[in-house]
């Protein structure tokens, strides 16, 4: 939908080196005549005077020439964008000999590539193939989209991007880095190469690992130059059958808890199910099943609705007895047990080496991982390098994943999402070929960064502070995160039990107060509490920001029922605080998840180097257990004991 039928031109010299292509035109773009000459034009200006560029270097176009409805393309029918798109790529096969197209914004991205994750591909040196000629691509945000976030992160990104748009606008061809990935070896190709690098002790090493919550370690890369990796496989090459994805002991403790709370619903209709364990399809059967005239059988057709499955890859091998597919890659258990040797004595060697977000990598390599079908037992001791710490120390308020860093600092097109990121990856073996070589990209990037991060350092005078502030903590906290804290299981259980009749009570109070219930099944509805305060109470909406819906939406959290109470004591001050109590409640029992914790009774902490502020950050460790150790909450942190 339009909101005009005037159409704004095309600006600039068609012979231009510089393509660059818009969405649609704004309201000033229309009332004037030309694109870019709004607010996004102003910003764009202020980048190109960093980058050294100016307007009159480029050809402006736009894929759709009318104003959007509301300035909202989203509300321009498919069919539309799509003539407009194809308008547009006829247009460019007519420009005489532009160096690169520059398309901001997702509907640009679209429009030539077919892809609108303008996210992922921004700052990439991509091919745009125009029948007769390959033209250089590299995507931008949108200049719009800085003025829509309140973080800064879009408009950084922008000026590396037109940094970098600038450079390769000088000259016409596309220099992509020239990397060897060597990912089927043999035994003796891995004992040689061990030998190479072990001969030369004092060279740097890149690390990276690939892994399965099930298999443990699919492979692991190495690299001493940003040209050349070599990964090495790891497990027998074997069919196995789809059953999960999590081990065998894993999966049953999950079916015998399952089982468990599943029955007490069918037998007790009014049983609440613990907000942790409710899985969606569960409470779909037990609503569907409950009736039924035979309670165990009940159970059963549950416990068999909810039997753990993940999903197929496209292609798996499937006989009569279900799919299968093919993982692992050495034939005998010998040559996979050499291959871990090799692979530890790498890492055990006398070469300094670097990780890229060590922590999660060395968790999986050393020798305290006890149900893994592939683990390798590394002790290690020459962990010098971190190219995620590295970039911390130089930027503490940038992000420091190693695709963003990749897309800013090297120029290697986006790669994440050729297969899927380490343990989701693992999952699926269709090409056990594309894990590995994606396996060889990171780790020839993380060395690329090292080199460039290691200049910067010394450049900056800041080498001394890496080594201080971020090398120095590399071993304690790993130690830390494998170690982790002992939990008395028995007083949080009880604490769990303490809460969760406390919160059904409250349920009940709240009831008899309100006169309707506001709970659901285990935990306040946040739409009957809204439809109570808003509608029943009549008082003023609190609304906050969502940026995933970029707009106010009304609210019923702690901070607006304490402004409701403040302002409404009479109506709100009694059920108000019972209300607050239940949102504590459920905040606590999130605390008290089983799953938080080892099977031997211990929270482990994955520990990170990301806050801009510099402090540490931390979660769930690799495995996915654990927690935040470092924001415990005061109220719980007596069940966590010395030993």
């Amino acid at each position: 939908m339009i909101q005009s039928n005037k159409q704004v031109p095309d600006w600039g010299d068609a012979s231009s080196r510089f393509i660059l292509i818009g969405e649609a035109p704004g309201q000033e773009e229309e009332h004037r005549g030309q694109p870019f000459v709004g607010a996004s034009g102003l910003k764009l200006n202020e980048w190109w005077a960093r980058a050294g560029l100016h307007r009159g270097m480029f050809y402006i176009t736009n894929v759709l020439p009318f104003r959007p409805w509301n300035n909202d393309i989203s509300k321009v029918p498919q069919e539309e964008l799509d003539y407009w798109s194809e308008h547009l790529r006829k247009k460019i096969s007519g420009l005489p000999d532009p160096f690169i197209l520059i398309p901001t914004g997702k509907t640009a991205l679209r429009a030539l590539l077919g892809k609108d994750n303008i996210s992922d591909l921004r700052g990439s040196i991509l091919s745009y193939e125009d029948g007769h000629r390959t033209i250089k691509m590299i995507p931008t945000i949108h200049p719009a989209a800085t003025f829509r976030t309140k973080k800064k992160k879009f408009e950084a990104r922008c000026i590396y991007d037109w940094m970098r748009i600038a450079y390769e606008g000088q000259f016409q061809e596309i220099k992509l880095p020239k990397r060897e990935h060597y990912t089927a070896p043999t035994d003796a190709d891995c004992a040689g190469y061990a030998a190479s690098i072990l001969a030369e002790p004092n060279k740097p090493l890149a690390v990276d690992i690939e892994t399965h919550p099930q298999e443990g370690i699919t492979c692991v890369g190495f690299a001493w130059s940003k040209d050349y990796s070599f990964t090495i496989p790891l497990g027998i090459r074997r069919q196995i059958h789809l059953t999960g994805n999590k081990p065998k002991e894993a999966r049953e403790r999950e079916t015998k808890k399952a089982n468990d709370r599943i029955s007490k619903a069918v037998f007790h209709k009014e049983h609440p199910l613990e907000s942790y364990h409710t899985k969606k399809r569960e409470l779909n059967a037990i609503e569907k099943w409950r009736t039924q005239k035979n309670p165990l059988k009940t159970i059963c057709r549950i416990v068999e609705e909810y039997e753990l499955e993940h999903k197929l890859p496209s292609e798996p091998w499937k006989s009569d007895s279900g799919y299968f597919i093919t993982v692992g890659y050495w034939e005998t258990e010998e040559q996979n047990e050499k291959a871990k040797e090799i692979i530890k004595s790498l890492i055990e060697g006398d070469n300094p080496l670097i990780f890229h977000h060590g922590f999660y990598d060395t968790y999986w390599l050393t020798d305290k991982v006890y149900w893994l079908k592939e683990f390798i037992g590394c002790e290690i001791k020459n962990w010098y390098w971190d190219t995620l710490a590295m970039h911390h120390c130089l930027v503490p308020n940038e992000e420091h994943t190693l695709d963003f860093l990749a897309s800013v600092y090297t120029s290697e097109p986006f790669w994440k999402k050729e297969t899927k990121e380490a343990e989701a990856s693992g999952k699926y073996y269709k090409k056990q070929e594309v894990l590995w070589r994606y396996n060889g990209k990171d780790v020839a990037v993380t060395f690329e960064l090292y080199e460039k991060f290691l200049k910067m350092l010394q450049d900056s005078g800041r080498m001394d502070f890496y080594w201080k502030h971020y090398y120095n903590l590399f071993e304690p906290l790993l130690e830390l995160s494998l170690t982790g804290i002992k939990a008395d299981t028995e007083k949080r259980d009880q604490r769990r039990v303490e809460f969760r009749e406390e919160l059904n009570n409250l349920f009940i109070e709240i009831e008899k107060q309100a006169g309707k219930a506001l709970h659901g099944k285990i935990a306040l509805s946040t739409k009957k509490v809204q439809e109570y305060l808003y509608e029943d109470l009549k008082l003023p909406k609190q609304k906050r920001y969502r940026p995933d819906k970029k707009e106010k939406t009304s609210t019923a959290d702690e901070l607006a029922i304490r402004t409701l109470m403040l302002r409404f004591p009479e109506k709100l001050n009694v059920v108000g605080e019972k209300i607050l109590r239940c949102q504590r409640l459920n905040k606590l029992l999130g605390y008290l998840k089983e799953a938080k914790l080892d099977p031997d009774g211990r929270l482990r902490s994955q520990y990170k180097f990301n806050t801009t502020t510099g402090r540490l950050a931390s979660g769930s460790n690799p495995y996915g257990s654990g927690d935040n150790a470092q924001n415990q909450d005061l109220e719980l942190r007596d069940i966590y004991v010395a030993g």
